[in-house]
């Protein structure tokens, strides 16, 4: 998982490098800060022990030339715990990376597609789970913890309100769809996955899906 990580990062730091260096002199360059909310679905093994529930997210990019630009995020997903009536377990994600936009940003339509990396946390409230760790008992735990994340996203928007100066659409109102990985280990997640008789996750992946607005500044 480490050494995936490691080379995602290197992959998403030589795409800015070579994507920048040619492109800087001529770019039209502007801030653009989004906000979005939606669902949000566990997949594979995490989806063992955790169902759909609302995600949020937030981002602000920079552009470096007419269609890329560097992008940070932060995203919180409430999911529900199977089994549980009052529990949820909650993934926060900080991550930072880059933006590319298929089609002119400054068009009517924009596609853009977004790799990420960063920090992901779980954290659930606290809970009681038996048999563990012995036969007939009971333990009191929670599922607090912090791993490497990474997350990929194509998002599709319509642009409206543009800037009376430079043309540059103001508004953007996206769809956006994406995937979030978090490189997590089963013996942390033993205890919460334990509710559902369930083993610990390893990689957790997780399928946002958000609507939103999204501010240009020229």
């Amino acid at each position: 998982m480490k050494v995936w990580y490691r080379k995602l990062k290197l992959a998403l730091c030589a795409v800015a490098v070579l994507t920048i260096l040619p492109a800087q002199s001529s770019a039209q360059v502007f801030w653009s800060a989004d906000a979005g909310a939606g669902i949000a679905m566990p997949m594979g093994s995490l989806s063992n022990g955790a169902g759909s529930g609302p995600s949020f997210r937030g981002g602000l990019s920079y552009f470096l030339s007419s269609r890329l630009a560097l992008r940070g995020e932060a995203g919180a997903s409430l999911m529900s715990v199977k089994g549980q009536t009052d529990m949820m377990l909650h993934l926060y994600n900080y991550t930072g990376g880059l933006e590319y936009h298929l089609t002119d940003p400054t068009g009517s339509t924009t596609l853009a597609f977004d790799a990420t990396a960063g920090v992901g946390t779980f954290r659930s409230d606290v809970f009681t789970v038996m048999d563990r760790p012995t036969a007939g008992s009971r333990k009191t735990s929670r599922f607090y913890r912090s791993y490497p994340a990474a997350g990929l996203g194509l998002t599709a928007g319509f642009n409206f309100a543009r800037d009376a100066d430079t043309g540059v659409p103001v508004v953007t109102l996206f769809l956006r769809g994406g995937m979030t990985m978090v490189m997590a280990k089963e013996e942390d997640s033993a205890d919460f996955m334990a509710l559902n008789d369930q083993s610990g996750f390893g990689m957790a992946m997780q399928l946002p899906f958000t609507v939103g607005l999204r501010l240009n500044v020229p």
